[in-house]
């Protein structure tokens, strides 16, 4: 038994530890219904909320897809964010047609290259 606890106690002592990233976003779903007149344009200004709650930076990614991508300027698409740190991500939609558009911001987290050892082992 004193054996089989030691054993286990050494692979758990020697196995790499699993890190993984995660974040938090605020305001992940929005549905519009703003007013719009056809042939006028009409701008929407929002924001999603990025919170890392991570104790190492991460770079976040922002990229629209869908109907979105021809309709979408993310002002605030590339950024890092430090440990807990939080921040609006801005974007402008511009609409000049009346219909029903569906499409998505995805939000991408990595570690940021800095937080990575250098020393190459």
């Amino acid at each position: 038994m004193k054996k089989l606890c030691l054993i286990i106690l050494s692979i758990l002592l020697v196995a790499p530890t699993v890190f993984a990233l995660s974040a938090s976003i605020g305001n992940a779903r929005m549905i519009l219904y703003p007013e719009i007149v056809a042939g006028k344009e009409t701008v929407i200004e929002k924001t999603i909320l990025v919170k890392n709650v991570n104790n190492v930076s991460i770079e976040v990614e922002l990229t629209a897809h869908g109907d979105l991508e021809e309709m979408v300027e993310i002002i605030d698409s590339n950024f890092i964010l430090e440990p807990f740190e939080s921040r609006e991500a801005a974007f402008t939609l511009t609409v000049t047609q009346p219909g029903r558009y569906e499409g998505n911001i995805a939000v991408a987290f990595s570690e940021y290259p800095e937080n990575k050892d250098s020393s190459g082992v």
